[in-house]
């Protein structure tokens, strides 16, 4: 039986040209960046390369990047990092739909006597302006709001809300992972103070993602030894890793466009069907900007395990939330986040796919659906 993935928004397969890269720098680039002769030198020398290549898709300078293990990495590092802005200031604020990899920091926080204020979103998983101005103040230290929802795909209007939070002095935190490679990202444009990343979202290997602080913005390093990525991050340099995310970046760069509008096609195409099909099926966040990969569907009458779990046995991945949360049989807090009745949180399934997804294979996803899909 052959098998059709819908989950890109879990983990991208690997794209040939970062494989090829990563073999290349195993089996030629084997030396520290940190160490002075000549191997050394030619791994540091793709170490900076790859940075300016993630810098120019994101339209920063190549210093402020900083290579990490991952996006959850990243995220703790730009929360905690950044704390020491502001050491006088105690409130921090985020919204209830963020990735754990937020949430979980902005709890650890709260026990260690900071005031956590969770920001509400409307019923499209928005977060608007006369909710922040309402909880922002002077003792705000740092903002955390996702660009891209993972879950949903639903896109947060970033550019209405930094003027407000920097008039108040503090900063924002912004986790792109989800929003890298599937729309425009320009840190110049959407005036964030920190911005996260992560290379299997994208078609990079799992295990490296990236940090952008803005200049000016202090960041107090997590991990403690030697001085890599300018005393921010201490660790050896993952090469192999850091190189195949700098080709990734590259390759964007001419392909975004194309692939975008590959993806946009493919939402239009599944959500006109579904629409068609099961008329009485609600698509959350339909209603507002989404990156193009992702539709989130609530099928009333069905459960979402059950749903995923025949899916995976005809032979499609899916997915019914984050998958750092897979397994817990609780609803999708983005979901009850955006105030979803109880009907619509048990019944939700995520469908994500990449520019390579066929109309054929959303076909076939949209047959098997019809066998399996009962709405009452």
């Amino acid at each position: 039986m052959s098998r059709i993935y819908f989950d890109y928004n879990a983990s991208a397969p690997v794209r040939e040209a970062a494989i090829e890269t990563m073999i290349e720098c195993c089996r030629n680039l084997y030396g520290n960046p940190s160490s002075l002769h000549s191997f050394g030198q030619q791994a540091k020398q793709m170490v900076d390369r790859a940075r300016c290549q993630v810098a120019q898709l994101i339209q920063a300078p190549p210093s402020q990047i900083i290579f990490t293990s991952s996006g959850t990495e990243a995220n703790n590092l730009a929360i905690r990092g950044a704390l020491g802005n502001h050491p006088d200031r105690k409130q921090l604020l985020t919204c209830r739909s963020e990735h754990s990899s937020v949430l979980r920091v902005f709890e650890a926080l709260e026990s260690e006597g900071y005031e956590v204020g969770y920001l509400p979103l409307d019923s499209k998983g928005l977060v608007q302006p006369e909710a922040l101005a309402k909880q922002l103040s002077s003792d705000t230290a740092l903002v955390s709001i996702m660009l891209a929802n993972n879950e949903t795909g639903v896109i947060q209007p970033i550019a209405d809300l930094i003027e407000m939070i920097h008039s108040y002095g503090a900063l924002l935190h912004v986790d792109s992972v989800q929003a890298l490679g599937k729309m425009v990202v320009d840190v110049t444009e959407l005036g964030a103070d920190l911005m996260s990343f992560s290379g299997h979202k994208i078609g990079a290997p799992k295990g490296i993602g990236a940090l952008y602080v803005r200049i000016g913005c202090r960041l107090t390093p997590l991990l403690r030894g030697g001085g890599q990525e300018a005393r921010r991050r201490a660790g050896t340099e993952n090469v192999p890793g850091i190189a195949a995310l700098g080709r990734v970046c590259a390759i964007l760069r001419h392909t975004m466009d194309s692939e975008i509008a590959a993806m946009a096609r493919t939402r239009q195409l599944f959500e006109e069907r579904i629409t068609d099909l099961f008329p009485q099926a609600v698509i959350n966040g339909r209603d507002t900007r989404r990156i193009p990969n992702t539709c989130n569907i609530s099928f009333p009458g069905c459960e979402s395990d059950t749903l995923l779990l025949k899916l995976d046995m005809a032979g499609f991945a899916v997915s019914a939330g984050a998958s750092c949360s897979a397994g817990s049989g609780e609803a999708s807090h983005v979901l009850k986040a955006m105030g979803l009745p109880r009907q619509l949180l048990y019944s939700a399934l995520r469908f994500s796919w990449g520019s390579n997804t066929t109309a054929e294979e959303v076909e076939q996803l949209i047959k098997a659906l019809q066998q399996l899909v009962t709405i009452d």
